[in-house]
């Protein structure tokens, strides 16, 4: 009998969805992409392009880098698409971006993991539902080589130690069948030996056939978002959830008004997101300048302390005024939360981190940097953009002293415009610095930004 190179191909369990629970890693899982495994015991990452394996299924929730993650191994599940699909083509991991999903034709593969069949023709990219195959399927089979003879079958003698491997010998020829012997105890299992190279692409299967549909699921409720307006201005008008800025404290509004009043003076329809803080103490007078040539009067400044009485010279001309000492630290925040934006300004898609502050264009961390008066807990971050990055992410991080605050962190990626992480508790001092640093990957679509830092005493 001569051999044979043959392919297991798996049906699609299109009617079932088998969900397993897998621990996320410290670099974090996404939604709607491909995870694999790593370390011992193991995490999910997200798969890296150009791996031929190891794919254990779709992020479908709880993902990020902390808690565990929910992944779907088979069955019907959307994934993320870096390019056009057309229905009933193979699916496998992008050859360019991590965890993303491409349309690799519909001829079988020749090479790499097949993870499934689209079930949809789209002409852009975007998120579109994939019949996930179970079991993982490779495309490479070994050469196939002539049977050797069969000898006789002789007595089954005691079970050896496992040895070394040895190398593949050659294929004898084809000789008559012995007779059977006597079934022999089950051996131990030995210890897998080193793959062969890869032999001819053989035929591909029959495709199983589609499973019906499952029902949908029912809509969740749509959450609110924040919108930065900036200032505040008469005759608006102004929507639900608007965020201005008066009086140097921030507001939110409660329902739809047409902005006649001012929000500090109208709490029908406004109601106070952060505090402007007190101000501070007035600083040191600066040391006297130089004389200068006498420009316009300037406002008065605050009256020295009396000197002792000298001799009476010439009047000279007037000399410049001194610089103004610095400003003391921000009064308490009354608010229970603290909103940063980058005050309608957009963020660049570069590869330099940017930082913003409440209401400041991006620009440097020091810049940016906002004085806490009080002492409590970090609790959570909603961060929001003015466009979707597209193929690239936004990571939003909250710095305090110029130091990123553990957890205190979140990413928006693909069509998103959001993202939020709750449940922290992360603790500040008073007098603390905090800002946001912006980090893009991939070059995101420029958009202005706005993150609300929840805090608690």
């Amino acid at each position: 009998m001569m051999g044979a190179a043959f392919f297991i191909l798996r049906v699609p369990e299109a009617l079932a969805q088998v969900n397993v629970s897998v621990p996320n890693s410290s670099t974090g899982t996404v939604l709607n992409e491909l995870v694999s495994l790593k370390g011992a015991p193991s995490t999910g990452i997200v798969a890296p392009h150009g791996t031929s394996g190891g794919i254990v299924g779709v992020c479908r929730s709880n993902c990020g880098n902390i808690g565990t993650a929910t992944i779907t191994t088979a069955g019907q599940v959307p994934c993320v698409f870096n390019s056009p699909t057309t229905s009933g083509d193979y699916v496998q991991l992008d050859t360019v971006l991590d965890g993303r999903c491409i349309d690799a034709g519909s001829t079988y593969p020749t090479k790499g993991e097949i993870i499934g069949r689209v079930l949809s023709s789209n002409a852009r990219a975007g998120v579109f539902t994939i019949d996930l195959f179970s079991a993982e399927i490779k495309t490479s089979a070994g050469a196939t080589g002539p049977t050797g003879a069969t000898g006789a079958t002789g007595a089954t003698g005691a079970i050896g130690p496992q040895g070394v491997p040895g190398a593949t010998g050659a294929v004898g020829p084809q000789g008559s069948a012995g007779p059977a012997g006597p079934q022999g105890a089950t051996g131990a299992r030995g210890a897998t030996g080193a793959a062969g190279p890869s032999g001819a692409q053989g035929p591909a299967g029959p495709s199983g056939a589609t499973g019906a549909t499952g029902a949908s699921g029912a809509t969740g409720a749509t959450g609110a978002g924040f919108v930065f307006k900036g200032p505040w201005t008469s005759g608006g008008p102004y929507a639900k959830n608007d965020v201005v800025t008066s009086a140097g404290s921030s507001w939110v509004a409660l329902q739809g008004n047409s902005g006649t009043t001012a929000p500090e003076s109208d709490p029908t329809n406004w109601q106070l997101m952060a505090q402007v803080g007190a101000t501070g103490a007035t600083g040191a007078t600066g040391t006297q300048g130089p004389a200068g040539v006498a420009g316009p009067t300037g406002a008065q400044g605050p009256p020295g302390s009396a000197g002792p009485a000298g001799a009476q010279g010439p009047a000279g001309p007037a000399g410049a005024q001194g610089a103004t000492g610095p400003t003391g630290p921000t009064g308490a925040n009354a608010a229970s939360f603290i909103l940063m934006s980058t005050g309608g300004v957009n963020l660049t898609g570069g590869t330099t981190p940017q930082f913003f502050g409440v209401g400041t264009a991006p620009t440097t961390e020091t810049s940016a940097q906002q004085v806490v008066a009080g002492s409590g807990h970090f609790t959570s971050i909603y961060c929001t953009v003015s466009a979707s990055p597209g193929l690239g992410s936004w990571a939003f991080q909250l710095d305090d002293n110029a130091s990123a605050v553990g957890q205190v962190t979140c990413s928006i990626n693909g069509l998103t415009q959001s993202c939020n992480t709750t449940g922290l508790n992360a603790g500040f001092r008073a007098g603390d610095l905090v800002d946001i640093q912006a980090s893009a990957t991939l070059a995101p679509s420029a958009a202005a930004a706005s993150c609300s830092v929840g805090v608690a005493p």
